[in-house]
């Protein structure tokens, strides 16, 4: 506009930025909740990743009568620390997973086509055998514990 000024009246003001989350370097600290797993199967070990990853645990228990293949997946959740918060431990003991608020089962044997009658009764009598075994010492250890069981269908 010819004769105006285009000098502006008053202090000039920096604009106004909006506030932007600075990114923390240290992840929060999930809730207390223990997680234990009886059975190193893959199942179980695609179980302890998902609880992992999902940052919903503080400590999971993996227990299986094969103590050196479950130090084997621990160590590989030590390895991957950088991804998870969750504490990962491998039970000698059943008493290494006393106080848990959640126990998974994944005890089972997988089912061939070829499998005959009788080796179905022998798997399904080996699989009671087996809970009859834990299902005490889960009571007894971990009394408000949430039990998940998961193996291989009939």
């Amino acid at each position: 506009v010819p004769g105006r000024s285009t000098r502006r009246k008053g202090p000039i003001l920096p604009q106004a930025r909006t506030a932007q989350p600075v990114p923390s370097p240290v992840r929060p600290a999930p809730p207390m909740t223990k997680v234990t797993i009886f059975g190193c199967t893959p199942m179980g070990e695609s179980i302890a990743s998902c609880l992992a990853i999902s940052e919903t645990v503080s400590e999971i228990v993996i227990h299986d009568d094969n103590h050196e293949k479950v130090k084997g997946v621990v160590m590989d959740f030590n390895h991957g620390q950088l991804f998870h918060s969750a504490h990962v431990i491998g039970a000698e003991t059943v008493v290494d997973t006393a106080f848990s608020d959640v126990v998974v089962v994944t005890h089972g044997m997988p089912v061939t086509p070829e499998e005959t009658a009788e080796a179905k009764e022998e798997r399904l009598a080996k699989l009671k055998a087996y809970f009859e075994e834990i299902a005490p010492v889960i009571t007894k250890l971990s009394k408000n514990a949430v039990v998940i069981v998961v193996c291989y269908p009939n």
